[in-house]
Protein backbone atom coordinates (compact mmCIF):
# COMPACT_ATOMS: atom_id res chain seq x y z
CA UNK A 1 0.00 0.00 0.00
CA UNK A 2 2.88 2.35 0.72
CA UNK A 3 4.15 2.12 -2.86
CA UNK A 4 0.62 2.61 -4.20
CA UNK A 5 0.20 5.75 -2.06
CA UNK A 6 3.53 7.16 -3.27
CA UNK A 7 2.60 6.57 -6.92
CA UNK A 8 -0.88 8.05 -6.46
CA UNK A 9 -2.82 4.90 -7.34
CA UNK A 10 -6.15 5.40 -5.57
CA UNK A 11 -7.46 2.09 -6.92
CA UNK A 12 -4.58 0.07 -5.48
CA UNK A 13 -4.81 1.90 -2.14
CA UNK A 14 -8.53 1.09 -2.02
CA UNK A 15 -7.76 -2.58 -2.70
CA UNK A 16 -5.23 -2.66 0.13
CA UNK A 17 -7.66 -0.97 2.51
CA UNK A 18 -10.35 -3.50 1.60
CA UNK A 19 -7.91 -6.24 2.59
CA UNK A 20 -7.22 -4.51 5.93
CA UNK A 21 -3.60 -3.74 5.06
CA UNK A 22 -1.45 -2.37 7.89
CA UNK A 23 -2.02 1.38 7.82
CA UNK A 24 1.16 2.30 9.67
CA UNK A 25 3.68 0.11 7.82
CA UNK A 26 6.87 2.11 7.18
CA UNK A 27 9.54 2.30 4.50
CA UNK A 28 13.27 2.78 4.97
CA UNK A 29 12.74 6.48 5.75
CA UNK A 30 10.19 5.67 8.42
CA UNK A 31 7.32 6.98 6.31
CA UNK A 32 3.80 5.59 6.27
CA UNK A 33 1.34 5.52 3.37
CA UNK A 34 -0.28 8.69 4.73
CA UNK A 35 3.09 10.46 4.78
CA UNK A 36 3.86 9.32 1.22
CA UNK A 37 0.49 10.47 -0.13
CA UNK A 38 0.79 13.78 1.73
CA UNK A 39 4.31 14.46 0.51
CA UNK A 40 3.46 13.72 -3.11
CA UNK A 41 0.17 15.62 -3.08
CA UNK A 42 -2.62 13.07 -3.51
CA UNK A 43 -5.61 14.48 -1.58
CA UNK A 44 -8.00 11.67 -2.55
CA UNK A 45 -5.67 9.06 -1.09
CA UNK A 46 -4.98 11.18 1.99
CA UNK A 47 -8.73 11.45 2.61
CA UNK A 48 -9.20 7.69 2.19
CA UNK A 49 -6.36 6.85 4.56
CA UNK A 50 -7.58 9.30 7.21
CA UNK A 51 -11.09 7.87 6.94
CA UNK A 52 -9.61 4.39 7.44
CA UNK A 53 -7.90 5.52 10.65
CA UNK A 54 -4.36 6.45 9.60
CA UNK A 55 -2.59 8.45 12.31
CA UNK A 56 -1.50 11.95 11.20
CA UNK A 57 0.51 12.53 14.39
CA UNK A 58 3.14 9.90 13.51
CA UNK A 59 6.56 11.13 12.34
CA UNK A 60 9.20 9.68 10.03
CA UNK A 61 12.87 9.03 10.81
CA UNK A 62 13.61 12.78 10.58
CA UNK A 63 10.71 13.67 12.86
CA UNK A 64 8.44 14.98 10.09
CA UNK A 65 4.71 14.29 10.18
CA UNK A 66 2.48 13.98 7.12
CA UNK A 67 1.51 17.62 7.64
CA UNK A 68 5.12 18.83 7.79
CA UNK A 69 6.01 16.87 4.65
CA UNK A 70 3.02 18.35 2.83
CA UNK A 71 3.93 21.90 3.91
CA UNK A 72 7.53 21.52 2.78
CA UNK A 73 6.40 20.25 -0.63
CA UNK A 74 3.89 23.04 -1.14
CA UNK A 75 6.92 25.28 -0.75
CA UNK A 76 8.88 23.36 -3.36
CA UNK A 77 5.92 23.66 -5.77
CA UNK A 78 6.23 27.44 -5.39
CA UNK A 79 9.45 27.07 -7.35
CA UNK A 80 8.24 24.64 -10.00
CA UNK A 81 7.89 27.18 -12.77
CA UNK A 82 10.98 28.60 -14.32
CA UNK A 83 14.11 27.83 -12.38
CA UNK A 84 17.75 28.60 -12.90
CA UNK A 85 18.63 29.97 -16.30
CA UNK A 86 20.41 27.47 -18.51
CA UNK A 87 21.73 27.34 -22.06
CA UNK A 88 21.38 23.53 -22.01
CA UNK A 89 17.94 22.35 -23.01
CA UNK A 90 16.88 19.20 -24.84
CA UNK A 91 14.33 18.88 -27.62
CA UNK A 92 12.02 17.42 -24.95
CA UNK A 93 12.20 20.65 -22.93
CA UNK A 94 14.43 19.14 -20.22
CA UNK A 95 16.48 22.04 -18.82
CA UNK A 96 18.27 22.90 -15.60
CA UNK A 97 15.65 24.07 -13.12
CA UNK A 98 12.70 22.43 -14.89
CA UNK A 99 10.51 19.81 -13.26
CA UNK A 100 9.44 16.60 -14.95
CA UNK A 101 7.17 13.67 -14.12
CA UNK A 102 7.92 10.04 -15.00
CA UNK A 103 5.25 8.89 -17.47
CA UNK A 104 6.21 5.21 -17.04
CA UNK A 105 8.23 3.26 -14.50
CA UNK A 106 11.80 3.03 -15.75
CA UNK A 107 15.30 2.31 -14.47
CA UNK A 108 17.70 5.22 -14.04
CA UNK A 109 21.08 5.22 -15.71
CA UNK A 110 22.91 5.85 -12.43
CA UNK A 111 25.34 3.24 -11.17
CA UNK A 112 22.77 1.86 -8.70
CA UNK A 113 20.15 1.46 -11.47
CA UNK A 114 17.30 2.72 -9.30
CA UNK A 115 13.70 2.29 -10.41
CA UNK A 116 11.90 5.58 -11.04
CA UNK A 117 8.17 4.93 -10.43
CA UNK A 118 5.54 6.23 -12.82
CA UNK A 119 4.19 9.56 -11.60
CA UNK A 120 7.30 10.57 -9.61
CA UNK A 121 8.40 14.21 -9.86
CA UNK A 122 11.98 15.32 -10.23
CA UNK A 123 13.91 18.56 -10.65
CA UNK A 124 16.68 18.78 -13.24
CA UNK A 125 19.88 19.75 -11.42
CA UNK A 126 22.45 19.43 -14.19
CA UNK A 127 22.83 18.62 -17.89
CA UNK A 128 26.25 17.36 -18.95
CA UNK A 129 28.10 17.90 -22.22
CA UNK A 130 26.52 14.74 -23.69
CA UNK A 131 23.03 16.07 -23.00
CA UNK A 132 22.27 13.62 -20.17
CA UNK A 133 20.45 14.95 -17.11
CA UNK A 134 21.05 14.63 -13.39
CA UNK A 135 17.57 14.77 -11.86
CA UNK A 136 16.69 14.90 -8.17
CA UNK A 137 13.56 12.78 -7.84
CA UNK A 138 11.31 13.09 -4.80
CA UNK A 139 11.94 10.22 -2.44
CA UNK A 140 14.84 8.56 -4.29
CA UNK A 141 17.30 11.41 -4.72
CA UNK A 142 19.58 12.34 -7.61
CA UNK A 143 19.65 10.00 -10.59
CA UNK A 144 21.29 10.24 -14.00
CA UNK A 145 18.88 9.91 -16.90
CA UNK A 146 20.41 9.52 -20.36
CA UNK A 147 18.88 11.66 -23.09
CA UNK A 148 17.64 8.48 -24.79
CA UNK A 149 15.31 8.06 -21.78
CA UNK A 150 13.89 11.59 -21.87
CA UNK A 151 10.85 10.11 -23.62
CA UNK A 152 9.94 8.63 -20.21
CA UNK A 153 9.54 12.12 -18.76
CA UNK A 154 6.98 14.89 -19.20
CA UNK A 155 8.04 18.47 -18.39
CA UNK A 156 5.54 20.33 -16.21
CA UNK A 157 3.77 23.29 -17.76
CA UNK A 158 2.58 26.34 -15.83
CA UNK A 159 -0.91 24.80 -15.67
CA UNK A 160 0.62 21.63 -14.21
CA UNK A 161 2.45 23.75 -11.64
CA UNK A 162 -0.75 25.41 -10.47
CA UNK A 163 -2.55 22.07 -10.30
CA UNK A 164 0.26 20.51 -8.24
CA UNK A 165 0.20 23.41 -5.81
CA UNK A 166 -3.60 23.25 -5.47
CA UNK A 167 -3.48 19.54 -4.70
CA UNK A 168 -0.91 20.04 -1.97
CA UNK A 169 -2.89 22.88 -0.45
CA UNK A 170 -5.89 20.52 -0.38
CA UNK A 171 -3.78 17.93 1.44
CA UNK A 172 -2.85 20.53 4.06
CA UNK A 173 -6.52 21.43 4.46
CA UNK A 174 -7.38 17.77 5.08
CA UNK A 175 -4.63 17.36 7.65
CA UNK A 176 -5.51 20.57 9.49
CA UNK A 177 -9.21 19.74 9.78
CA UNK A 178 -10.39 19.84 13.42
CA UNK A 179 -10.86 16.05 13.47
CA UNK A 180 -7.26 15.44 12.37
CA UNK A 181 -5.09 18.31 13.58
CA UNK A 182 -4.95 17.47 17.30
CA UNK A 183 -1.53 16.20 18.25
CA UNK A 184 0.06 16.83 14.84
CA UNK A 185 0.02 20.61 14.38
CA UNK A 186 3.07 21.43 16.49
CA UNK A 187 5.21 18.29 16.16
CA UNK A 188 8.81 19.40 15.58
CA UNK A 189 11.24 17.52 13.35
CA UNK A 190 14.94 16.88 13.98
CA UNK A 191 15.72 20.50 13.11
CA UNK A 192 13.01 21.78 15.43
CA UNK A 193 10.74 22.88 12.58
CA UNK A 194 6.98 22.45 12.91
CA UNK A 195 4.57 22.52 9.97
CA UNK A 196 4.10 26.27 10.49
CA UNK A 197 7.84 26.86 10.51
CA UNK A 198 8.16 24.88 7.27
CA UNK A 199 5.42 26.95 5.65
CA UNK A 200 7.09 30.20 6.72
CA UNK A 201 10.54 28.94 5.70
CA UNK A 202 9.29 28.21 2.18
CA UNK A 203 7.25 31.40 1.90
CA UNK A 204 3.86 29.75 1.47
CA UNK A 205 1.41 32.37 2.74
CA UNK A 206 -1.83 30.44 2.12
CA UNK A 207 -0.64 27.38 4.02
CA UNK A 208 0.73 29.40 6.93
CA UNK A 209 -2.65 31.09 7.26
CA UNK A 210 -4.35 27.67 7.22
CA UNK A 211 -2.10 26.44 10.02
CA UNK A 212 -2.62 29.53 12.17
CA UNK A 213 -6.38 29.23 11.73
CA UNK A 214 -6.15 25.60 12.83
CA UNK A 215 -4.36 26.63 16.03
CA UNK A 216 -0.67 26.14 15.28
CA UNK A 217 1.53 27.80 17.92
CA UNK A 218 3.31 30.85 16.44
CA UNK A 219 5.91 31.32 19.19
CA UNK A 220 7.82 28.02 18.90
CA UNK A 221 11.50 28.14 17.89
CA UNK A 222 13.63 25.70 15.92
CA UNK A 223 17.18 24.59 16.70
CA UNK A 224 18.55 27.75 15.08
CA UNK A 225 16.42 29.71 17.55
CA UNK A 226 14.25 31.00 14.71
CA UNK A 227 10.54 31.65 15.17
CA UNK A 228 7.88 31.59 12.47
CA UNK A 229 8.18 35.39 12.23
CA UNK A 230 11.94 35.16 11.70
CA UNK A 231 11.49 32.66 8.86
CA UNK A 232 8.57 34.55 7.30
CA UNK A 233 10.67 37.73 7.20
CA UNK A 234 13.09 35.94 4.85
CA UNK A 235 10.28 36.19 2.26
CA UNK A 236 8.81 39.61 3.15
CA UNK A 237 6.94 40.23 -0.11
CA UNK A 238 5.20 36.84 -0.09
CA UNK A 239 4.65 36.67 3.64
CA UNK A 240 3.62 40.22 4.59
CA UNK A 241 0.09 39.17 5.57
CA UNK A 242 1.37 36.21 7.59
CA UNK A 243 3.96 38.33 9.39
CA UNK A 244 1.16 40.64 10.49
CA UNK A 245 -0.91 37.66 11.69
CA UNK A 246 2.08 36.20 13.52
CA UNK A 247 2.97 39.48 15.22
CA UNK A 248 -0.61 39.82 16.47
CA UNK A 249 -0.67 36.19 17.62
CA UNK A 250 2.47 36.39 19.75
CA UNK A 251 1.58 39.66 21.47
Amino acid sequence: MLAAAQMGSAELVAEHLAKNAHLEARDGLGRTALMAASEHGFPGIVAALLAAGAKPELADARGRTALALACAKVGSRERLSGGEASDAESEDGIAVGSWARATVTFTSDSSERTKVPKGLLGKVKKIDEDGDANIEFEGIGKQWVFKDNFGNLAVLSQADVLQERAKREEVVALLTAPTQAAGALDVADDEGNTALLHACLHGVCVVAEQLLAAGAKPDLVNKDNKTAVDLALQNPEKMEAVVQLLEVSVV
